[in-house]
């Protein structure tokens, strides 16, 4: 058998989290979200037959005492939605001085632009991006990963306060009907 990783923290009081029900939450500050798309909320996770405020309105899997909940796609699978996120795997314990997965990275052959209008913007936002079409958007970091995705609809405001301050790309794609 292996040797557990040295924690990076460990937090005095004890995280208990129940295998059958659960929420964790990722926050900008102390404050405990109401909905997973509340303003402090960097990510959000509700697993169990009783979540009741996931991300994309659909549970991620239930986890067991064998299995954890992980990221698909080797941790780089964030569209908003707990169901199609998150797996349940062989537990896998890691700390910061695990192996780094860099998750896929922005190229200008990401895109085939037949059949799609592309619309790039440069523009400041402080902390609301304004969405003009129906579609989605990426968002990505000056490395080039993904930092948000969305689904839209015309003339929306996408909360982007969470984001640290910096530059970032942001891509629409509207589909053709």
């Amino acid at each position: 058998m292996k040797d557990l990783p040295t924690a990076d923290y460990i937090v005095e009081s004890g995280i208990n989290l129940a295998t059958t029900n659960g929420k964790i939450t990722l926050t900008t500050n102390n404050e405990f979200p109401i909905k997973a798309d509340d303003d402090n909320v960097i990510d959000f996770i509700d697993y169990g037959l009783n979540a009741d405020t996931s991300e994309g309105n659909e549970n991620a899997p239930i986890p067991s005492n064998t299995t954890s909940l992980l990221r698909k796609n080797n941790g780089c699978t964030d569209t908003n939605n707990n169901k199609n996120d998150f797996e349940t795997l062989t537990i896998s314990p890691r700390n910061s001085q695990s192996e780094l997965n860099v998750c896929e990275n922005l190229s200008t052959t990401d895109y085939n632009v037949n059949n799609k209008e592309l619309i790039i913007k440069n523009t400041l936002v402080d902390n609301s991006l304004h969405i003009i079409n129906d579609g989605e958007i990426k968002i990505y970091n000056s490395l080039g990963q993904i930092v948000k995705t969305a689904k839209v609809n015309k003339n929306t405001e996408i909360n982007v306060s969470h984001l640290s301050k910096g530059t970032y790309i942001h891509l629409s794609i509207k589909i053709k009907n």
